[in-house]
């Protein structure tokens, strides 16, 4: 009788990992065609884009980005549900986008890797992804061994191992995540996100507008083009202002007379593959339920961190850099909070502001979509 009922309770869930997937591949959002201003996009016959025009395209255009070795998205693939230690034959490499909560993020892999006995790399700032990248064959064996990376200019660097990698990333909704991160760039305009332009002097929308696709440009970085002679061939020099430009900046500048004319076609290319590039994707707004698939996927106890919204974990970063700077400890109160939610009803439907984020926004609301299916796998594994 309880091997019946155990038939029955697996069938069922089979037949609801195969509805959830189905309903993934029958629920697919129009095509992007960005903002304001849509270009004129190839496509085939049945006005869909056409696959081998838009992965020519990257090659041609971006020939760095390989997408080698990627465990495709643990909930869509099944993979959750058959793997008993997913790291045994892969690494989780976590994509920190700024504003998203991920330092948490960073202290709960810290923890795990010390708990569960996992090698960690150093945190991939654009330096240490720079050596990471000019390592040879000697080092590279080393590098396989690793089992967890972490930073925000750590997508891409599983392209030259000879194992596979999962990568992980928490998003937020691109304007929130921005008027989040003025206000941080107004207490840390160093940090290197932040970019060139000193927040300080601009208003919000046009530090808004000049930031752009930054989850975009996160998912193309490459720091082979921070190299002052690849920055030659663009005509762009290594400082501005008397100020040394940083890696992040170079990147960005690079990539704005790259894909000038292939932008919605790059971010439709990444819109089609985002659940085959990312192994899972949380949301900041759900954080708890976000939590628990990622413990689902790796079967580590992700729950049990300590985790707090962004805003409270900027707060504690602030406080702390302050008491380490013997100065008074910068606090955000409730107002400052309210004044974040009226900047976001008032620049939602700036047309200018669209267009500026389109590309962020169509990825976004993909992730969204895949974290829903996320969700629904995660509702069917547990009944």
């Amino acid at each position: 009788m309880e091997n019946s009922t155990l038939t029955i309770n697996s069938l069922l869930l089979v037949l609801g990992v195969i509805g959830t997937i189905a309903l993934f591949y029958t629920s697919r959002k129009p095509n992007y065609r960005g903002s304001a201003h849509p270009r004129n996009i190839s496509k085939s016959n049945e006005g869909h884009y056409n696959t081998e025009t838009l992965e020519s395209i990257m090659t041609k255009i971006t020939p760095w980005i390989r997408h080698k070795n990627m465990h495709q998205n643990y909930f869509m693939s099944g993979r959750v549900f058959t793997v008993d230690k997913p790291l045994t034959d892969s690494s989780l490499v976590f994509i920190h986008h700024p504003r998203t909560g991920g330092s948490n993020m960073i202290r709960c892999l810290n923890n795990i890797s010390n708990s569960y006995d996992l090698p960690m790399s150093p945190l991939m700032t654009s330096e240490n992804r720079a050596l990471w990248d000019s390592g040879n064959k000697i080092t590279n064996k080393y590098k396989d061994r690793i089992k967890i990376h972490r930073g925000k200019f750590s997508f891409g660097m599983c392209e030259n191992l000879n194992q596979m990698c999962s990568y992980v990333i928490f998003l937020r909704d691109p304007l929130e995540r921005l008027i989040s991160s003025h206000n941080h760039c107004q207490t840390f305009p160093d940090d290197e996100f932040c970019g060139s332009s000193d927040p300080r002097d601009m208003s919000l929308r046009s530090w808004i507008i000049s930031q752009g696709n930054v989850l975009l440009k996160q998912l193309l970085f490459s720091p082979h083009v921070c190299n002052d002679g690849y920055l030659k061939n663009f005509n762009i020099s290594s400082n501005m202002n008397s100020r040394k430009l940083s890696c992040w900046t170079k990147n960005n500048l690079v990539l704005d007379k790259l894909i000038v004319h292939f932008k919605d076609n790059i971010t439709q290319y990444i819109v089609n593959n985002l659940h085959r590039m990312i192994s899972f994707i949380g949301l900041s707004e759900e954080l708890d339920l976000s939590l628990r698939m990622l413990e689902k996927s790796f079967k580590l106890p992700f729950t049990n961190c300590d985790f707090k919204s962004p805003l409270q974990a900027h707060l504690t970063n602030e406080i702390q850099t302050n008491r380490a700077l013997n100065t008074n400890s910068f606090h955000q109160n409730d107002e400052e909070i309210e004044d974040e939610n009226d900047d976001f009803v008032n620049f939602k439907d700036d047309l200018y502001i669209q267009e500026a984020l389109s590309a962020d926004y169509a990825i976004y609301h993909e992730a969204k979509r895949i974290f829903h299916i996320q969700k629904q796998m995660l509702l069917n594994s547990v009944r």
